[in-house]
């Protein structure tokens, strides 16, 4: 008989364990601070039309003052008129299904590690919320990024992106990957995408991968799609059933700061009043100067006041270093390392949302009007009634949906200010 001592392992007794699973945690930022600024933004009060919606704008000063001699003739008659802007509304919609299986198991926390209908719902609400930021800075063609890769009838393809919302030179490859999910190996729970050739399909596929480091995502076609080696070719999502260009996002986006920056017939008004206060593209860091000349400009041009500045984070940093090699400190052996930038008296915003290099700012009373036929939820929100969703007819399970239906109309371009490529921290 061996002497040796026989332990007894846990992996022996496996069977007699028990398996446990911690609560889940967040390990991504999921908020959209855009969606609470947009609350902020007056609601238009106009009944919405499917057709068209026309708003007035009035960009034209009025001359014809006369200066009279004693018993002069009196000036002419005569008042300028107004300009006309059209908006659309963009219908943004989400699903969820849930089996009938797991439904009727489902015994809170005893059995699941989250709710699954209330996770489900917390996630679809962030997604929501997510495409409406993104859409915020973004061009209502829908573009989010051109490439310059020759697409071939390959079922795979990678793709390197460049020019974000269709904006030359924003070409940032972190910031271009990310504005995309992608699935699993074969695109499940990702974003669909079509590539577009001056509008016109040339495929439709899944995102199945993305590089930050490099700016490209990995496309699995539904099918082969069509040769081509033009470049600018155009990159919209395609998230609905179907593969037309009905089903893709194209020209169906809102008006974004990159259209209220960049665009020459906003809301198809052509004017040369109808501009931003400042727009500033200059390679250079952001300073309190530049900053003051948008304030005044803002004022002068557009009778309006600062009351939001959105920040890039690393245009922020490098603003408070710029600062900080500035000043003058009591004791010059301590330094500050939390110390802050900021806009007096206006709200500032640091998302990452935000284009890099970019800072922006508005009067939120003043530049653009919302329109909410169907408002946000909260970007915490995961409620719903599970009692609610559309039954399959032949399946045993339901279906979901969250919808947003809204406007961005931009009324004062004067009452806006952009400063592009700045420097980064």
């Amino acid at each position: 008989m061996s002497t040796a001592v026989q332990y007894t392992t846990a992996a022996m007794m496996a069977k007699t364990l028990r398996k446990v699973a911690a609560d889940a945690q967040e390990g991504f930022n999921f908020t959209s601070p855009e969606v609470d600024v947009l609350k902020k933004v007056p609601e238009a009060d106009v009944d919405y039309s499917l057709r068209e919606t026309l708003f007035p704008a009035d960009l034209n000063e009025t001359g014809g003052v006369a200066s009279l001699v004693d018993f002069g003739k009196l000036a002419n008659p005569s008042v300028t008129g107004l300009e006309e802007g059209i908006g659309y509304l963009v219908h943004f919609n989400k699903r969820f299904n849930r089996s009938t299986l797991t439904r009727l198991v489902a015994k809170g926390k005893s059995n699941q590690i989250e709710d699954q209908f209330k996770y489900s719902m917390a996630k679809s609400v962030k997604a929501l919320n997510r495409r409406v930021s993104i859409g915020f800075w973004g061009s209502s063609s829908g573009i989010l990024a051109l490439t310059d890769t020759d697409l071939t009838t390959s079922l795979s393809q990678t793709l390197t992106m460049r020019a974000a919302h269709g904006v030359t030179g924003l070409d940032d490859a972190g910031y271009l990957a990310d504005l995309f999910v992608p699935g699993d190996a074969a695109g499940n729970d990702g974003d669909g995408v079509a590539v577009l050739e001056a509008g016109v399909v040339k495929g439709v596929g899944k995102i199945t991968a993305k590089s930050r480091s490099g700016g490209t995502i990995t496309i699995a076609f539904d099918v082969a799609p069509t040769a081509s080696t033009t470049n600018g070719l155009q990159i919209v999502l395609c998230n609905a059933i179907g593969s037309t260009l009905t089903q893709t996002d194209y020209n169906k986006a809102l008006v974004g700061w990159a259209d209220a920056l960049t665009a020459s017939a906003l809301h198809s008004i052509t004017h040369p009043e109808w501009a931003p206060a400042v727009y500033d593209t200059s390679n250079v860091r952001f300073s309190p100067l530049l900053y003051q000349r948008g304030r005044d400009e803002m004022a002068l041009r557009g009778d309006g006041t600062i009351s939001h500045v959105f920040w890039d984070a690393a245009v922020k940093r490098d603003a408070w270093d710029n600062r900080a090699s500035l000043q003058r400190f009591n004791d010059t052996a301590t330094f500050t390392l939390d110390a802050d930038i900021k806009a007096k008296n206006a709200t500032n915003v640091v998302s990452r949302f935000v284009p890099p290099g970019w800072v922006t700012a508005f009067d939120v009373s003043k530049a653009v009007k919302r329109v909410d036929i169907v408002p946000a939820l909260d970007n915490s929100s995961s409620g719903g009634s599970e009692d609610g969703g559309k039954e399959y007819i032949d399946e045993a399970g339901k279906v979901y949906e969250l919808n947003r239906i809204m406007a961005l109309q931009w009324r004062n371009r004067r009452a806006t200010c952009g400063w592009t490529g700045k420097t980064r921290s």
